[in-house]
Formats: C-alpha cells, sequence, structure tokens
C-alpha cells in the first residue's frame, strides 16, 4: 500500500509541481488548480478514518509521500492538510476546505489581534493551525499573509480578531512533535533530489577534456553528501515510524534535528559542485537549497530539539548514552 501511494505521488508531483509552478508560488501564486489535483486525486484523506472517507493509513504508511512532497518542493503544505482532517475527522469536526498548514506559537495583543510569524506555506494555505494562548489549539482563516522572505511561502499572519474566524480544534495531541517529523521528511525529500542532481550535473560538466564526475576530489565530497543524505532520510523515516498519527516525540525529535544538520553540508557540497551556476534564478538547485534552510529553523532549530533529546536522556532510567539509544531512539 505505501509503495503505492507513493508511486502515484511521484507521477502526480512531477507533472503538476512543475518548477514553473514553484517559481510562481513564490510570487504569490496560491496553487489552487494544484490543490484540487491533489484533493480528487484522495492523497488530502489518506489518513482519515475508512468509516469517514479516508483510506486509514498511518504517518507511517505515508511516509514516501511526505519524502516526495519535498522532493517535488510541493508548494501546498499537504503533509500537514493530511494530519489536520485525518484528526478533525476522529473528532466528528468539521473540516475545512483547502490546505491547512501548522503555526507553532501566536501573540495575542492588547486590542485582541493576533499575528503568526514565519508560517511555513503560509502564502499558500487558506487555514492555519496555531494554539491561542490559554486557550488551546484553533483553526484560522488565513488572513493578511505577508511574505516574510523575498520569494519564500512563509509568511507572516495577522488578524484583528480571532472569534469571528475561528474553529474549534479543542484535540489533546502533539502538534509540535508531528510538525518536526512531516518536515523532516520533505527535507530527506529535497535532500534526495539534491543528490541526484548534483550527480547528474557531476556527469554532464565537462572540464579538462572529461566530466568534473571523473575527478577524484569531486567523487569524494559526493560520497560525502550521500552519507548525509542517507542518514537524513533513516531519522526521518525513524520520526514518522508507527501506525497511527502521533508520531514517538523523541523520534520527532531525532529526525528534524538530524535533518537540520544534514541541510546544511548536503546545500555546501551541493553549490561547490554546481559552481556559480547553481545560485542562478534559472537553476533548480537554488529552490532546493533555499527551502532546506527554510525549513531546518521552521518548527524549532537544531538546538531546540537537540537538548528535547537531551532533557529525555536526563529523564530516563537508562544506563549510559548508549542504551538511551538503543531504548529510545529507535523505533
Amino acid at each position: 500500500m505505501e509503495d503505492l501511494f507513493t508511486d502515484a505521488a511521484e507521477r502526480l508531483f512531477s507533472s503538476q509541481a512543475t518548477p514553473k509552478l514553484v517559481r510562481a508560488a513564490e510570487t504569490g501564486d496560491n496553487c489552487k488548480d494544484l490543490w484540487d489535483e491533489i484533493h480528487q486525486a484522495g492523497f488530502a484523506d489518506a489518513l482519515g478514518p475508512e468509516d469517514k472517507g479516508g483510506a486509514g493509513l498511518g504517518l507511517g504508511d505515508v511516509f514516501g509521500v511526505l519524502m516526495e512532497c519535498g522532493a517535488a518542493l510541493l508548494p501546498v503544505p499537504l503533509g500537514f492538510t493530511m494530519l489536520a482532517r485525518a484528526l478533525l475527522a476522529q473528532e466528528g469536526a468539521d473540516i475545512p476546505e483547502g490546505p491547512i498548514t501548522i503555526a507553532a506559537n501566536a501573540a495575542i495583543a492588547a486590542d485582541g489581534s493576533m499575528t503568526c510569524q514565519n508560517v511555513s506555506w503560509g502564502m499558500t494555505a487558506d487555514w492555519i493551525v496555531t494554539p491561542l494562548p490559554n486557550r488551546g489549539w484553533h483553526i484560522l482563516k488565513n488572513e493578511n499573509a505577508v511574505p516574510s522572505l523575498h520569494a519564500s511561502w512563509q509568511a507572516d499572519l495577522h488578524w484583528q480578531s480571532t472569534e469571528a474566524k475561528c474553529l474549534p480544534c479543542g484535540i489533546d495531541f502533539d502538534w509540535l512533535s508531528a510538525a518536526a517529523a512531516i518536515i523532516a521528511a520533505h527535507m530527506a525529500g529535497s535532500m534526495g533530489r539534491i543528490l541526484t542532481m548534483t550527480i547528474d550535473y557531476a556527469n554532464q560538466r565537462v572540464q579538462f577534456g572529461k566530466p568534473i564526475g571523473k575527478l577524484q576530489a569531486i567523487q569524494q565530497q559526493i560520497s560525502l553528501m550521500a552519507e548525509q543524505v542517507y542518514a537524513a532520510r533513516m531519522a526521518a523515516q525513524m520520526g514518522c515510524s508507527g501506525k497511527g498519527l502521533a508520531p514517538n516525540p523523541l523520534l520527532a525529535a531525532t529526525a528534524k534535528a538530524r535533518a537540520g544538520a544534514a541541510s546544511v553540508p548536503v546545500s555546501q557540497i551541493a553549490h561547490a559542485v554546481f559552481g556559480a551556476m547553481g545560485i542562478t534564478q534559472e537553476c533548480d538547485l537554488q529552490l532546493h537549497t533555499r527551502r532546506l534552510y527554510e525549513a531546518r529553523s521552521a518548527f524549532g532549530s537544531d538546538a531546540f530539539w537537540n537538548s528535547r533529546i537531551g532533557h529525555g536522556y536526563l529523564k530516563s532510567n537508562a544506563a549510559s548514552s548508549l542504551d538511551f539509544v538503543r531504548c529510545h531512539l529507535s523505533p
């Protein structure tokens, strides 16, 4: 079942989420036609219960789909939407139409207005799941989105009032760990695509009469990149392991921290191999590396997630750090 979903996602994303569409999303396109194709294909309800029209899958079952989201630089938050729709369906709550993203924090001013900053996919999502101070998690209609950075899908969002556009989402769920696991899977998929692009370029770029991929120094650097890519992929797969919707918090922390650590050398080596070509607007490499750096800071930095792992170790009864890894950081 997992392979069938992954193969279907790869075919759909490769035909619809083209680099041209990715660039259009960076200039303000909300990608409605793309989302309609994804929704009609049934991916949005893959995690939902079967008696509510879903496929009844767990987070681990759609890991390949989440990887493909990253590989294709999908400009809509499919992973977050699948999760939110499934949880709402389980609770029998109203499910809003359109893509849903997650904002880790919100600030409410004295006049009742609210702001969420650096929201991933804030420019293309229709709805935002966010915790309101002392009121639990709620879903708000996306309004007044302003890009956080030039050519970014991240956005700063502002509401004059949270009351009129707020849907209850009183679900006891670790949204932050789930977001970390999903983002780590996206990052692993993107790094896998960067590795493929780098190998292809090295085999095509001719210097001194032969492809640069034949040079031992280039081969050694690409080997180091491959180590990082597959370490991140393994950690991300562990973060999404399990049959349910909620990931193991420590495994999710490990996945996000490891993917973040790998994103730096992977990006650096890729740009070193591509040379100046890699940073040009026409080259697709920069689309991936810019997304990687955005994802690395989303939902907590490497230090944030590493500190969670450290606290988990201190709270455990493990006799040593190695025992902690064996007993708590493996699925």
